[in-house]
């Protein structure tokens, strides 16, 4: 049971990682996108930014569900194992 703790722990933490560098790729391309937007755009250059954003954004929706999905079992696991320390203790 403590195995399958870490084994969650170790998934929601590389699901946070994961969610961090999409946000990061986020903030770059919204930054290019305004930084490009103040003079002249290309228009095509700017929708397919815009629909990377789009994509990235649901992306990161998909792993913060899955994140607090981890973390809820992570949380489950954790009190299996207290209990089952407690009754051992007994």
């Amino acid at each position: 049971m403590l195995l399958t703790y870490l084994l969650t722990y170790l998934l929601t933490y590389l699901l946070v990682q994961e969610r961090d560098g999409y946000k990061s790729i986020i903030d770059s391309y919204e930054s290019e996108i305004t930084a490009t937007v103040g003079g002249r755009t290309d228009a095509k250059l700017r929708q397919n930014l815009e629909e990377v954003i789009g994509a990235l954004r649901r992306e990161n929706s998909v792993l913060e569900a899955d994140i607090e999905k981890a973390a809820g079992q992570a949380s489950e696991y954790k009190t299996r194992i207290i209990l089952v320390c407690h009754i051992t203790l007994l």
